[in-house]
């Protein structure tokens, strides 16, 4: 993570360096762009972690084992981000996958 970071910011210091030589607008824009993409990804992160937190709540209070599905119609989310948020939550080892019906993995809380 730290190597791509770094080789991220050095392009980018390239990149800048190289707009500074040509043209002085272009640098401002593609630093402009940077930091653009820097807050939508601290956004999505923090996004990323309420979303857990709340699958994560959610699964609980369940009394039996739930799908990402039932999870999403509980939260008024879509199941696509709750099964993301499933997937990371299995990885962090806080819920564990119980059973799989038709291909639907049900998953409860450690």
């Amino acid at each position: 993570m730290a190597a791509s970071i770094a080789a991220i910011v050095a392009f980018a210091i390239a990149a800048i360096g190289d707009a500074l030589r040509h043209r002085a607008v272009v640098a401002l824009d593609l630093m402009a762009l940077a930091l653009a993409v820097l807050s939508l990804r601290a956004a999505a992160a923090c996004w990323d972690r309420r979303t857990d937190a709340e699958v994560l709540h959610q699964l609980r209070l369940a009394e039996s084992p739930c799908c990402a599905c039932t999870l999403a119609r509980r939260l008024g989310r879509r199941p696509g981000p709750v099964g993301l948020s499933l997937g990371r939550l299995q990885r962090a080892r806080w819920v564990a996958p119980v059973d799989s019906v038709n291909g639907i993995v049900r998953y409860r809380a450690l």
